[in-house]
């Protein structure tokens, strides 16, 4: 019972650092996918705000577009990333060490929610920059 805690004690601080990484590297893909974008579309958002269109209400366009394609991502990258689970697990499985594969249905969900709190967070950015876009030296960007 000992070692059993002892290998669960160190297995959860293990999976904390691998989710505390994961997260990292999805809020900074996330974040740089979204300044890119703002940046390659600065001359339309330009536009926009010169129609009279609030910094929020073309921050909203910008989050659904987020949303949408990493909703996808997430919905997508679940499956395959059980898959591998169950190959890794699979392959380490002899005749001395056999591994369980125990996935409880609310880690896909908690997986869904963090992709969601991550796309926001990565939101707050973008909105950042676009309330503090120059409009006038937007408009006179040349192609």
């Amino acid at each position: 019972a000992s070692l059993k805690g002892t290998v669960l004690q160190n297995l959860s601080i293990f999976i904390g650092f691998l989710v505390a990484f994961a997260g990292t590297i999805y809020f900074g893909s996330t974040v740089n996918a979204s300044v890119v974008s703002l940046h390659e579309r600065m001359r339309e958002i330009a536009t926009f705000r010169a129609l009279g269109y609030s910094p929020w209400r073309v921050g909203a366009m910008f989050l659904r577009e987020s949303l949408l394609i990493n909703a996808a991502g997430t919905l997508l990258g679940m499956p395959v990333g059980y898959g591998l689970m169950r190959l890794t697990i699979w392959s380490f499985n002899n005749d001395t060490v056999r591994m369980p594969v125990v996935t409880p249905p609310w880690v896909f969900g908690l997986a869904a929610l963090f992709s969601v709190i991550f796309v926001l967070a990565a939101q707050a950015v973008v909105q950042i920059l676009i309330h503090r876009l120059n409009v006038l030296e937007a408009l006179k960007v040349k192609e």
